[in-house]
């Protein structure tokens, strides 16, 4: 476990929760919704974290495993399947409810409910480009159906790039940061947010800068010694700097046309931010790498897959029958504290045990 980004983690799965409060925030709330639209509305960044991340803890944990055939590809993806599918499913099945209310009641539309259940169940929702499907019944699940697709190639990828010369695999990162906005910009503009965003087979890139970054994390632990002399001090200035481009990142991110922001404009401060927290050695590692913080990040997934039920809940709830609420303000912070018991909950009493059952079950 690399503890700072296990606990950065969670402050992005938290930047997700603040993207979808929008749905709390009524209209005659100005303030909150003009805070929206200038900070919260970005936070959709924390995707792009994770899919960048996870190829990079993937290489971390199973490159030289896959590599050394001490793991198969069946038992690997049985693993990550085993990771992401309990939850997944109990998560589906409590936003079922709030589907239901809409289904129109003809065969039409029992016909279309039963197809997007299905997209759901087997996590290929995200591959129709359609907003109905893909972010039907619990919403965040479609970044779960990109990884799931991630996890089946990357097996594949680890294979295919350490068979590869150097030179080509250095063209071909090349070829991926100067084509890709090129083809974001020639797509017509009403695909861009289906495919660009949200389809599986255009987001790996993101993922494959991942396992790209790992690559160029080995390089540089392999010379570290170089900053041997200070190293605290070196990597706190890293560290803060990195965060302070993000932040740069975010300040100008309406200065670019969203097309480009879906991933490709946060590549550099996302990958930094790995890179550089994966060292573990500056201040801000040292305050990210206590206990409190790496539970928060363990239970992060479980907090991204049902922050937003619970929003939905908690809303209709106090709109319709008890008012419990006073405030927009009272009723986001009581849903990110309800949001974060639950995860404790289903972290310790769901995800732990049934890891374990399955790992010891099936491999």
């Amino acid at each position: 476990m690399i503890k700072p980004l296990t606990s950065l983690r969670f402050f992005f799965a938290l930047a997700v929760f603040f993207t979808h409060i929008k749905i709390a925030i009524s209209s005659e709330n100005i303030f909150l919704n003009n805070l929206y639209s200038a900070v919260f509305a970005e936070g959709y960044v924390g995707v792009s974290f994770f899919f960048i991340l996870s190829g990079f803890v993937l290489s971390y944990s199973y490159r030289g495993r896959i590599i050394n055939k001490s793991i198969t590809k069946k038992e690997f993806i049985l693993s990550r399947i085993i990771r992401i599918y309990p939850l997944h499913f109990i998560t589906l099945f409590l936003a079922l409810p709030m589907s239901l209310k809409n289904i129109i009641i003809s065969l039409k539309g029992v016909t279309h409910f039963a197809a997007k259940l299905f997209f759901n169940m087997f996590l290929v929702q995200s591959y129709i480009p359609n907003n109905n499907v893909y972010f039907s019944f619990n919403g965040p699940s479609w970044s779960i159906s990109n990884e799931l697709f991630f996890y089946l190639m990357f097996p594949f990828l680890i294979i295919f790039f350490n068979k590869i010369k150097k030179l080509y695999y250095i063209i071909l990162l090349i070829m991926i940061i100067f084509l890709y906005p090129i083809l974001i910009l020639l797509t017509p503009a009403n695909l861009r947010y289906d495919l660009f965003y949200i389809n599986p087979i255009f987001r790996i890139i993101d993922f494959i800068l991942g396992i790209y970054l790992f690559s160029f994390y080995e390089i540089f632990y392999k010379i570290k010694w170089f900053f041997r002399a200070n190293k605290r001090v070196v990597y706190s200035v890293f560290e803060i700097s990195t965060l302070s481009l993000f932040l740069i990142f975010l300040f100008y991110s309406k200065s670019f046309i969203s097309d480009l922001r879906y991933s490709y404009y946060y590549w550099i401060p996302m990958s930094l931010i790995i890179l550089v927290f994966a060292f573990q050695n500056g201040i801000i590692s040292h305050f990210l790498s206590k206990n409190i913080f790496i539970l928060l990040g363990e239970i992060s997934f479980s907090f991204y897959l049902i922050h937003q039920i619970i929003l939905r809940y908690l809303v209709g709830i106090n709109i319709k029958y008890y008012h419990f609420a006073s405030s927009d303000i009272a009723l986001i912070i009581f849903a990110l504290f309800i949001s974060l018991g639950f995860s404790y909950l289903s972290f310790s009493y769901i995800e732990i045990p049934l890891g374990k059952y399955f790992r010891k079950s099936l491999l």
